[in-house]
């Protein structure tokens, strides 16, 4: 007896119910067909049928159509009713279409290079895209001779759809030497493509050592539910004002135990770093002593010790050699009989060089100083004992690797450390006392916090340490390595800092030639949907040292939670399944590279040029276009500027 069962179009579970239910029904030997439509849906259902030890075979029978055949013996015991096993279908409505061979316009080598890297990275998404599009330049990526064919055949293993546009293979003399997927043609793309375009756009978020903009879902419904039920903290004995001092001492348990604080109360919240390190700066020194910082300090710490330079505070810069990095042999040179700290970054924000706590904290120790640590950078991307290092002061950031929202941060102060607060007010105890409260965390909370901001914050660092935070660091690490092995043996690209050093954040910092690193930022984002920090990156010393004044530097910082899973508990709140942990599946990701480049006269007058150099931006020093210039009088630009992002386009059309 032979049952046919087309589960053709069904997703999981139902290609495995169909076909239990069509075994239930031979009711003793016989064999069952089931048609399917993905390669998904093949492996759910041999893994059905080797759990309940059926014979079974699979092939493909053509483009989008898999038949599973399975054998059932006299013997064969009906199946249980058990809930299917399936695994999960990670693809989204992602679609990635590419249109060269190259990424992005420059140098060959580093566009094919990063376009290899790029289509690697897909294959190691948790959520894939639906399908990949090639056509023009791009179909050669699809035949013979392809260096990226292993990784397409393994997109397309697990159910991407791979398709190349026949017309393109046809021009290009490729039609017969097509390797992975089908042939489409261009109604098929523009139907994919007009898809995406309908549900809005997305970006490629770089930027994240100023803001992390990709949160996990529950932060944003934290901060939502604080607004909706909590109180004033501290402030009344209803439930409101309970619940809101509840959110607030659950923030400074994760807070502590992610930076293994001793007690809660060692953590005061601010409203970020820079404000958490004026207070440190401000509260702990007098006009008479001496400070030891570094060049690599950001204005965060800068403004305030000028500020205070006003008042006869003293302090000395630890240099850096040419690539950035501190050189610890020289710092001793540096004390004074009235030394009495260390200041430090843990990593530039400009290069991404780590700080050695350890032998700073060992430096200070040794001379009897005190260790402040400016954590904006590190906090929640590295994993940081401030017991163990023996650290006085840490200040962090909520915006940034902590995943909370901005308007958030603090700092940690080792119990019996005593700071002069910055600002004195209401603190909710003692209040007829004429002096501010001196216990902490009271002692440097003055006012009403951010209770919503700091439930967010509490829900990004428990989020961190469910995932582990050196799971995080190793996965940053990795991600950053893999964008530096593609780029650093290109020509005429510059890399600033030592990315190969133990000690090393996320950061790749990078110029290309002589080129202004605004513009380079500005056609990332205008063509290509991407964001990067450009320019002076509020660390004036270090850019000095490096000899980058004028020329600013382009700044890419990778994130694990861009890319990494999400738990179970993630995806319960958010709205549907997710791409990428980038957006939710209300969106559709349409990539489109373009290196196509025309010839136009320069004359400084077409408006869609002068879009690049957008006048009354903070970062953007226009250049001369002789910078660029080329024979004949014509200055190279990309003409075909189809966006990384949604598919909506902006043509420059050559002038006549």
């Amino acid at each position: 007896m032979m049952l046919k069962v087309d589960a053709r179009g069904d997703t999981c579970p139902l290609p495995v119910v169909k076909a239990k239910k069509a075994i239930s029904e031979l009711k003793g030997a016989g064999e069952v067909e089931v048609l399917v439509d993905n390669e998904i849906a093949v492996q759910n259902l041999t893994k059905m049928a080797q759990q309940k030890g059926y014979q079974y075979s699979a092939e493909k029978l053509a483009e989008r159509e898999y038949r599973v055949l399975f054998t059932v013996g006299e013997a064969s015991e009906t199946p249980t009713e058990e809930a299917p096993a399936c695994a999960p279908d990670t693809r989204t409505d992602t679609v990635v279409a590419i249109s060269s061979d190259k990424m992005g316009i420059g140098a060959d080598d580093l566009g094919k290079s990063l376009l290899k890297a790029f289509v690697f990275a897909l294959t190691q998404q948790d959520q894939l895209p639906k399908t990949v599009l090639f056509y023009n330049g791009g179909a050669s990526l699809t035949c013979e001779g392809s260096p990226m064919l292993d990784d397409l055949k393994a997109l397309e293993a697990q159910g991407v759809e791979i398709m190349t546009c026949g017309t393109c293979l046809n021009f290009y003399g490729l039609t017969e030497k097509l390797a992975v997927g089908s042939v489409t043609n261009m109604y098929t793309i523009v139907e994919k493509a007009d898809a995406g375009r309908q549900r809005g756009e997305t970006v490629i978020y770089l930027d994240n050592a100023a803001t992390t903009l990709r949160k996990p879902p529950q932060v944003e419904q934290a901060v939502l539910d604080a607004m909706r039920t909590a109180g004033n903290p501290g402030r009344g004995a209803h439930e409101p004002t309970l619940h809101a001092s509840r959110l607030v001492y659950a923030a400074r348990c994760a807070m502590a135990k992610l930076l293994h604080a001793p007690d809660p109360s060692c953590i005061a919240f601010a409203a970020n770093a820079t404000e958490a390190l004026n207070i440190a700066l401000g509260g702990l020194f007098a006009p008479s002593d001496h400070i030891i910082t570094t060049v690599c300090e950001h204005n965060s710490v800068l403004r305030p010790l000028y500020r205070l330079r006003e008042q006869g505070l003293q302090f000395s810069f630890a240099g850096v050699d040419e690539r950035g990095r501190l050189q610890y042999d020289d710092w001793d040179k540096l004390v004074q009989p009235n030394t009495k700290a260390l200041v430090v970054t843990g990593a530039s924000n400009v290069t991404g060089n780590g700080t050695d706590l350890a032998k700073a904290a060992g430096f200070a120790h040794r001379h009897s100083l005190l260790l402040i640590v400016d954590a904006a950078q590190t906090a929640g991307s590295q994993p940081i004992d401030v017991q163990a290092l023996g650290i006085d002061v840490l200040c962090f950031t909520g915006h940034k690797a902590l995943l909370g929202p901005q308007g958030t941060g603090g700092l940690y102060v080792r119990p019996g450390l005593s700071i002069q607060p910055l600002v004195v007010g209401g603190s909710g105890v003692h209040s007829f006392d004429e002096q501010h409260p001196a216990q902490m965390p009271t002692a440097l909370e003055a006012g009403t916090l951010n209770v919503p901001g700091l439930a967010g914050l509490c829900a990004g660092v428990e989020w961190i340490l469910a995932q582990g935070v050196e799971t995080l660091c190793a996965k940053e690490t990795a991600l950053a390595a893999l964008f530096y092995k593609n780029i650093r043996d290109l020509p005429n690209v510059k890399i600033y800092g030592d990315p190969e050093m133990a000690l090393h954040a996320p950061i790749i910092s990078l110029n290309i030639g002589d080129e202004d690193s605004a513009r380079i930022a500005d056609i990332l984002w205008e063509d290509y949907s991407i964001c990067v920090r450009a320019g002076a990156h509020c660390a004036p010393l270090m850019h000095k040292a490096l000899g980058t004044v004028e020329q600013g530097v382009v700044t890419v910082q990778l994130f694990a939670f861009q890319y990494g899973s999400r738990s179970a508990s993630d995806r319960s709140r958010c709205s549907g399944a997710c791409t990428g942990d980038l957006i939710c599946a209300s969106k559709k990701l349409i990539l489109f590279f373009h290196s196509a480049q025309r010839w136009m006269p320069w004359n400084g007058k077409s408006s869609a040029l002068r879009r690049r150099f957008r006048a009354g931006s903070s970062h953007c020093r226009a250049r001369s276009p002789q910078a660029a210039a080329l024979p004949g009088g014509c200055c190279r630009k990309n003409l075909s500027s189809g966006r990384t992002g949604w598919t909506r386009h902006v043509t420059i059309r050559p002038q006549q």
